[in-house]
């Protein structure tokens, strides 16, 4: 079961909640900043409910946040040395936001938007465009994400 468990109206866009749930009493929540996970509920050895993501409370917490809890990263994951790449013989300078590296995508990553989201079947769906220069980066890329339970 999916349904869409919290909204909250913030200065930078709709933050949504959602939770996905099961029949043996697990739940995962997602939100659609960062395509992150916000909690996973699972049933200990005694039945009582633990959460087990490290994370915000509150999902209004990671919007400004610089930490990448839970959060889907990107255009790329980890360092870019020097914030600068060549590709086919052209150099692409990135913003540096690690010293003078570029980190999970820089200034403004995968991490920092607000992903559209939809239920598709027993699946969450959770998409991005990110534009030509974005950050740096070439080319136009569509990245979808989608949380089952």
């Amino acid at each position: 079961m999916i349904r869409l468990k919290e909204t909250k109206e913030t200065p930078q866009g709709k933050l949504e909640c959602y939770e996905l749930k099961n029949a043996l009493g697990m739940s995962v929540e997602i939100i659609n900043y960062g395509a992150r996970i916000h909690h996973i509920f699972i049933p200990d050895v005694n039945g009582v409910l633990r959460d087990v993501v490290i994370g915000f409370d509150n999902i209004e917490e990671y919007i400004g946040s610089e930490n990448y809890f839970n959060a889907v990263i990107g255009r790329v994951a980890n360092r870019i040395g020097g914030a600068a790449f060549e590709l086919n013989g052209k150099k692409y300078q990135l913003f540096k936001n690690d010293g003078e590296n570029c980190l999970h995508g820089g200034r403004v990553g995968f991490d920092s938007v607000f992903w559209k989201a939809s239920v598709e079947g027993d699946a969450l769906k959770l998409t991005h465009f990110s534009r030509n220069m974005e950050e740096g980066f070439p080319g136009n890329l569509s990245v979808v994400v989608r949380y089952a339970l």
